[in-house]
């Protein structure tokens, strides 16, 4: 999501630069106003994209996977890079998953959280100008290539088109809304999603005419209307980026049955690591008698990331079942 710390810095920057001589002419306010709407217009795209993968764990590849990379072209001559990760013991038909990141997320750690997935083929591929992806990434180019990947997967052999499941984190929930209005996707996960950017940004700078400026709005809302799949959403605890209110007004626009997750102990930037949330999805998904408690890594503290939680079997016939040792404090409704 969008770094408003560094929208504030920049134009402070820009303002500090000037003070004298704008002070001199009595003409400071204006000024400061004036800086902190050309900060915004101008640098944007660099506050809602974010190429990186400083806040990405480094796991092991999951053992329950083949995971070979893949390259698919996109419109406009880009190449999104990633991972395609089939299953070690795939039915005739199996069920599938389409990942899409954060603003700041580089998608390789889904190689080690497959192994919460077993049965599911995981396209994991990182948007333009993220990971070793080419290109430009804007809105209109997210949207477009998360409906060529949803477009690719369907026609794979093995793959079961009427099953897959779009899974998206912060930015990367606009793109998942997008494609559910416009492909039939069978489910959708949501982490940590927003109304829209404009409406996030509004709640910091109300007096600035963002409806103008702003050209990446991602208006989740406008294509939750048109969504009618049952949608999982996941909020974490301590979000600090995006105001629970805003994932509310999201899933009240939503058109298919939703259910609402609060995962305890998380922030915006660790949920979808954390074992607790990827048990939620496991189970929201089918998986059930699948999880097992094993020793904390010797040397463990209690700031570092849960680890313990992991993934030992396959998917459960009854979608309901309920998943051993699913950390207490969930709170869902």
């Amino acid at each position: 999501m969008v770094a408003w710390s560094s929208i504030l810095t920049a134009a402070k920057s820009a303002v500090t630069r000037a003070a004298p001589t704008i002070v001199s002419k009595g003409k400071w306010p204006l000024f400061a106003y004036a800086g902190l709407v050309a900060t915004l217009t101008l640098m944007q795209k660099r506050f809602v994209f974010n190429p990186s993968d400083a806040d990405c764990p480094v796991v092991p590849d999951a053992d329950t996977h083949e995971i070979t990379e893949m390259c698919l072209p996109v419109q406009g001559g880009s190449t999104l890079k990633g991972w395609l990760l089939r299953p070690q013991k795939p039915g005739v038909l199996s069920p599938a998953i389409i990942y899409y990141g954060g603003r700041s997320e580089e998608v390789s750690w889904l190689k080690g959280a497959a192994s919460w997935f077993p049965s599911h083929v995981i396209v994991a591929l990182n948007y333009r100008g993220y990971g070793e992806s080419d290109g430009d990434p804007t809105e209109k180019a997210l949207f477009t290539d998360g409906l060529d990947q949803f477009d690719w997967l369907i026609e794979q052999a093995g793959v079961d088109p009427k099953a897959v499941t779009l899974i998206g984190r912060s930015l990367g929930t606009g793109v998942a809304s997008y494609v559910a209005a416009q492909r039939p996707a069978e489910k959708v996960v949501l982490i940590t999603p927003y109304d829209s950017i404009l409406s996030v940004a509004r709640r910091r700078f109300w007096f600035t005419p963002l409806s103008l400026i702003l050209r990446h709005k991602f208006d989740s809302v406008a294509y939750a209307k048109g969504a009618r799949q049952p949608c999982l959403v996941l909020l974490a605890e301590h979000d600090d980026v995006v105001p629970a209110e805003h994932s509310h007004k999201l899933l009240e626009a939503w058109q298919g049955d939703t259910k609402l997750v609060s995962i305890p102990g998380s922030d915006h930037n660790d949920i979808p690591y954390l074992p607790a949330t990827l048990a939620v999805i496991a189970e929201w998904l089918g998986y059930g008698a699948a999880f097992t408690i094993l020793p904390e890594p010797s040397g463990a503290t209690q700031n570092q990331e849960p680890t313990s939680l992991q993934a030992s079997s396959g998917l459960n016939s009854d979608a309901n079942a309920p998943i051993p040792h699913l950390p207490t404090g969930v709170e869902t409704r």
